[in-house]
């Protein structure tokens, strides 16, 4: 959240699917900590930048609770 705040703005003028994707990446993170306030604002507001099926496809499990995102992180563990 400090590095959007920080450069945030810049990132929207040059590169706003990049600074979506950092968005959505935090949205996870808030959803996998159990705060969904935060998490749907990070995504709506990544929305509109990229209105891809990632972030769409993040928002909608959002409503599936924390497992989703659970599920998510561990497979990207094993994966890496």
């Amino acid at each position: 959240q400090k590095f959007l705040s920080t450069y945030g703005d810049d990132m929207k003028r040059v590169n706003p699917k990049l600074y979506a994707h950092y968005l959505s990446v935090m949205g996870h993170l808030y959803f996998s900590a159990g705060d969904r306030k935060a998490g749907r604002l990070a995504l709506r507001e990544a929305m509109k930048y990229d209105l891809g099926p990632k972030t769409l496809g993040v928002y909608a499990f959002s409503f599936l609770g924390k497992w989703p995102f659970h599920l998510a992180t561990r497979i990207a563990r094993h994966l890496s």
